[in-house]
């Protein structure tokens, strides 16, 4: 049988176990797609693995000799397992987090400086995992590499065996140019690989298996359409390059050094790229805490900031006649002068009771606000619980890093892990209130309160900053602004006025 032909069958059977899905599927990225690949199913298909398996290895490069395989975690394991065994080729398997005892070692098996290894993937979509595997395999041994430990007493950079330095050994030495994909979203993955010295074959791209499922009826042209228009709007796929020596670099950490506009590329979450282009767009970085008492002061405060702002933020349980028209009349208003809208609820408790308030009762708030803001403390179930409840809608959360108030007792250990939480989480995760930066990572957000041109305290705890010192000292990209307008004689005016100094404030910063 023809390799076409085999493809096609395949693919078909992937379809039939639902390894190919239509619908509304939120991936890693936070992008919403209407069509998801789902390799792993075929664990529990042992012909079908093979047959992957099979195709895999046929579709490897002819001209170049190859010692060892490695399939990227998790999914491509067992096809890459398959390879392996029936090639009688060697097998390298990289871990996804390194091990706290025994060797900590995130290469696993055995092989020589120079080995040419080749990875098996499943599906690529920006190409980062087989780019994280190859500079993970690749290295001199010591520390011109950043990929992960290997065994001291095997290294090829070592004259003699010295388990001191096993803590900085790093990379393993292994030539690594070419990757095997099953499936190429066609997504960008295959030139942002070809940039960084990887040059990609796949078994199958998504045109070529829309097609396949087409002819045979198992979708219609509606399908094709609806794919076909979310990969035109979804080419901006970016790698996050990481340092070969430890220092930054503008792919990877470049958020204070890199525009707004740039920045789009860094991230597929979709609010992010949204808030990013409206405020290059609009030349505001300005979000104006409307903590005012009644819907009809709230919205009219809106419909004079609007014009100015990138970002309104607000607090309904504070709205003592709030009703069901109040966020339906926001939303108009938001729409109409182009600014996305958070709800700045903190929520703090359980993931269960989080999501429960997030999408119900007298708020609604999941229905209309675009960011709500989440304390960390309970921990990532809360994410995933309120990312469950957007149900594919475009939205958002911020995480609460540090405040504002005097005496708060955020420690630095509890930022740190803010951090980390919502790098865990990118699909859901915006960003950060906070007062420094606490993250230089582009695909993340930074939005510091307490600011006013007059910097002094409350009474209350407040302590203020300008919007100069808030973007080009602390590292914002948000200043949040409350009763520096809310309390002006001319909203207006003074919303006008803190989006000049703090857009001006983040030019400045870029040069």
């Amino acid at each position: 049988m023809s390799f076409e032909k085999r493809l096609e069958d395949v693919i078909l059977r992937l379809f039939d176990v639902q390894g190919v899905k239509f619908g509304q599927f939120t991936l890693k990225s936070g992008l919403v797609s209407p069509i998801y690949f789902d390799l792993r199913v075929v664990v529990s298909y042992p012909e079908l693995m093979e047959d992957v398996a099979d195709l895999l290895w046929e579709c490897r490069p002819k001209d170049a000799h190859f010692t060892s395989v490695c399939g990227v975690p998790y999914t491509a394991l067992p096809m890459a397992t398959i390879v392996a065994t029936k090639q009688k080729l060697p097998m390298l398997i990289r871990r996804k987090e390194e091990k706290s005892y025994g060797t900590k070692r995130l290469i696993e098996g055995h092989f020589k400086e120079g080995d040419n290894c080749f990875i098996i993937e499943d599906v690529i979509v920006s190409g980062s995992s087989v780019y994280e595997t190859a500079v993970s395999l690749r290295g001199c041994g010591l520390e011109a590499c950043p990929a992960l430990r290997c065994d001291a007493l095997r290294c090829p950079a070592l004259t003699r065996p010295d388990l001191s330095l096993l803590p900085s050994l790093r990379g393993c030495g292994l030539e690594v140019t070419h990757a095997v994909v099953f499936m190429d979203r066609q997504q960008g993955a295959t030139n942002n690989l070809k940039n960084l010295g990887v040059t990609i074959k796949s078994v199958c791209d998504m045109e070529s298996m829309l097609k396949i499922l087409l002819r045979n009826k198992k979708i219609t042209e509606e399908h094709v359409d609806s794919v076909n228009r979310f990969l035109k709007e979804s080419q901006e796929t970016i790698i996050r390059k990481q340092p070969a020596d430890g220092a930054p670099d503008k792919e990877s950490v470049g958020r204070l050094s890199m525009s707004f506009g740039d920045r789009v590329a860094t991230t597929s979450q979709p609010l992010v790229r949204r808030l990013l282009r409206l405020m290059e767009e609009k030349r505001t970085n300005l979000c104006v805490a409307a903590d005012l008492g009644t819907a009809r002061d709230v919205l009219q405060l809106a419909d004079k900031v609007g014009p100015h702002i990138c970002l309104l933020k607000t607090h309904v349980d504070s709205i003592s006649d709030f009703t069901a028209e109040f966020p339906k009349q926001l939303t108009e208003l938001a729409e109409r002068h182009n600014f996305l809208i958070c709800e700045d609820r903190k929520y703090g408790d359980i993931g269960s009771t989080s999501a429960d308030q997030y999408s119900s009762g007298l708020f609604s708030v999941s229905s209309w606000a675009h960011l709500v803001t989440v304390h960390a403390l309970p921990g990532d179930g809360q994410l995933t619980a309120l990312s469950d409840r957007a149900a594919g809608a475009e939205r958002g959360a911020l995480l609460v890093a540090e405040m504002s108030s005097k005496g708060c007792l955020v420690q630095p250990a509890y930022t740190a892990a803010v951090v980390k939480m919502a790098e865990a989480h990118p699909y859901f995760a915006c960003g950060f209130i906070a007062q420094s930066s606490v993250s230089s990572d582009p695909r993340f957000l930074v939005l510091t309160p307490g600011v006013s041109l007059v910097s002094t305290a409350d009474g209350h705890g407040q302590q203020y900053s300008s919007p100069e010192r808030a973007v080009g000292e602390r590292g914002a990209d948000v200043v949040i602004v409350g009763r520096g307008v809310t309390r002006a004689e001319d909203p207006a005016a003074a919303a006008r006025e803190y989006a000049q100094r703090a857009f001006s404030a983040y030019l400045q910063r870029l040069k």
